[in-house]
């Protein structure tokens, strides 16, 4: 990771804006977000496995032949659930944003008290725009995220808690 690493260290020094490291579905242990802040990295999307498969999506592209070569690391990576509490250590230096088989506002509140500061998912607002009308798509992506909110509502409600933000807090108290 060395290589990758340095890359990142010079980015993050060269670069007019913040720089935000995102997996694409195995996930980023606390050694490596450690690094990564060390370097001077602020945002972390640790996108564990649960969600979109990008390995899968890629491999179904190769040949057969070049397949099999990547089949046994196809569900590889961590699950969000075993990373975000031992990610409490650096939660205070680095905002973390957990995604990764979000589906609903339930998943958004988990990651929450897990200690996520933001979660992320596409596929449940991608299967609002699969129509062909403009307009429909509009008022199906808003209602998937009217939806979102709403469920994550429920969840504050059934927790006694008033804010999304307190979720973390929760976790903290048990």
């Amino acid at each position: 990771m060395s290589g990758v690493l340095n890359s990142i260290e010079i980015a993050v020094k060269t670069l007019p804006c913040p720089i935000l490291i995102k997996e694409v579905g195995a996930g980023i242990s606390l050694p490596v977000a450690k690094k990564l802040h060390n370097v001077g990295v602020y945002y972390i999307d640790v996108a564990c496995a649960g969600g979109t498969s990008w390995a899968r999506i890629e491999a179904e592209r190769l040949p057969k032949s070049q397949r099999e070569l990547y089949e046994p690391f196809l569900d590889w990576g961590h699950l969000i659930t075993d990373i975000l509490p031992e990610m409490r250590q650096i939660l205070q230096q680095v905002t973390i944003i957990g995604s990764g088989g979000l589906r609903n506002g339930l998943d958004l509140a988990k990651l929450l008290y897990l200690g996520c500061h933001i979660g992320g998912g596409a596929s449940v607002l991608l299967k609002s725009l699969e129509t062909e009308e403009l307009e429909v798509k509009q008022e199906q992506l808003f209602q998937s995220l009217k939806t979102i909110k709403e469920q994550l509502s429920i969840a504050l409600f059934l927790t006694g808690i008033n804010k999304a933000d307190d979720l973390g807090n929760l976790n903290k108290m048990s």
